[in-house]
């Protein structure tokens, strides 16, 4: 059985790197384009910005830091009740 020379070892190696994180971006694109899509902004001022989440109007405010659901004074998440 003939052997590869290293170069050439080398050479697919980097191909087959190339074709995962390829196929790991594509896969990451369509998992980050579907949850774009499923919160709709609903406000935004100086930087900071309030979501609802379009399958179960749930609200959550997000800042430059992160995002956090919305909740009235008993805990309860706030549902979105606009249009």
């Amino acid at each position: 059985m003939d052997k590869l020379p290293k170069s050439e070892k080398i050479f697919y190696a980097v191909l087959l790197l190339i074709f995962i994180l390829c196929w790991v971006a594509m896969i990451w694109d369509r998992a980050t384009s579907e949850d774009l899509n499923r919160f709709q902004q609903v406000y935004m001022h100086n930087g900071n910005e309030i979501y609802v989440d379009t399958e179960t109007n749930v609200m959550y405010f997000k800042r430059y830091d992160g995002m956090s659901i919305m909740t009235d004074a008993d805990g309860k998440p706030l549902i979105w009740e606009g249009n």
